[in-house]
């Protein structure tokens, strides 16, 4: 969990930059790139916001975390 508090940050810059880039033509952008996405965040949404969907992430890494432990020990057997 502590690295998903770590990476969660980049993790959502990546997902809106992501989105950013589907919008069709002509569309305004709201990023010019990465950085400018971190500080347009936290400017706008306050630094929390970095960590939005977090707990859905530490579920998920929880559950493929499992999900690689039981597939090693079984292929270990």
């Amino acid at each position: 969990a502590l690295a998903i508090i770590v990476a969660n940050p980049t993790d959502l810059v990546k997902v809106r930059l992501q989105a950013e880039g589907k919008l069709p033509g002509g569309v305004p952008r709201h990023y010019s790139g990465a950085k400018d996405n971190y500080f347009t965040i936290a400017r706008q949404e306050g630094l929390g916001a970095l960590w939005t969907g977090l707990g859905p992430n530490v579920a998920r890494n929880a559950i493929i975390n499992a999900a690689e432990l039981a597939s090693y020990d079984q292929v270990e057997e």
